[in-house]
């Protein structure tokens, strides 16, 4: 039986909780027990113990994508697996995304404050790889359902309600286990390349950098490394004004 905790953290004009769980009914048990009032909480992260640290690599992104693309019944599964991976949003905003606040001219998704945990007007860059995607989107939309408002819809317009079970299976096919969800894997291999911890808190929308840091900073091994070296620098700079200093004396 898997083990739950809640932690909850306060920072200024903020709380947010991070919780550890095996289901949600458990979570919602705890939370009472605790006397933690879930509407008064700001930002929850659900983490999965024992899978905190899963996100997927490029080769199993790729080995996803090609399985997605053989999903003919949901041909929106595809660019919605690419707009996850390189806009880091949560699946219920892709799900419930407008065209109205899609500008490809900028290069921006908008979020008004009801789309969003932290209740602010927000938006998302979008690289060429999510351009692409939603240029797909649109294209599929011409053909078939002009007058739909979503995004992310079937051949009638109609909004697509859930990708849960298409996502699944895909991800089976793959090859790949014990992932849910590709917003990790997006501010993974961000920090991975070097992006500093508050550049991908403020992409991930995250209310507290907290939840960034406790969550990625561990796969930025490199930036310490960096850190440390910084240190010889110094070192070999100061022996260097020692004897330019001695020189000097002589």
């Amino acid at each position: 039986m898997a083990r739950h905790f809640l932690e909850v953290h306060i920072a200024p004009n903020v709380a947010f909780a991070a919780v550890h769980y095996g289901g949600f009914d458990a979570v919602w048990r705890l939370a009472m027990r605790s006397s933690v009032y879930l509407d008064d909480v700001r930002e929850i992260e659900l983490l999965r113990l024992g899978q905190t640290n899963r996100w997927l690599s490029k080769t199993e992104a790729a080995a996803l994508i090609r399985t997605a693309e053989e999903a003919t019944r949901a041909p929106h599964l595809v660019d919605f697996i690419r707009l996850w991976l390189n806009t880091g949003t949560r699946r219920g905003e892709m799900l419930g995304l407008e065209w109205r606040r899609v500008d490809l001219a900028r290069g921006l998704i908008y979020f008004e404050g009801r789309h969003q945990k932290n209740g602010k007007a927000g938006s998302v860059p979008l690289n060429r790889e999510a351009r692409a995607a939603l240029i797909r989107r649109a294209s599929f939309r011409a053909q078939y359902c002009p007058g739909s408002p979503w995004v992310v819809c079937d051949k009638e317009g109609s909004r697509i309600a859930s990708v849960k079970k298409g996502f699944a299976l895909a991800v089976r096919k793959a090859g790949i286990e014990d992932v849910h969800d590709l917003r990790r894997t997006c501010g993974s291999w961000l920090v991975q390349a070097g992006r500093p911890i508050h550049e991908v808190s403020a992409l991930l929308r995250h209310s507290d950098i907290r939840v960034t840091d406790k969550v990625y900073t561990h796969l930025a091994p490199d930036n310490l490394r960096v850190a440390v070296q910084v240190l010889e620098e110094t070192r070999a700079h100061s022996g260097h004004m020692d004897r330019f200093q001695d020189a000097q004396n002589e």
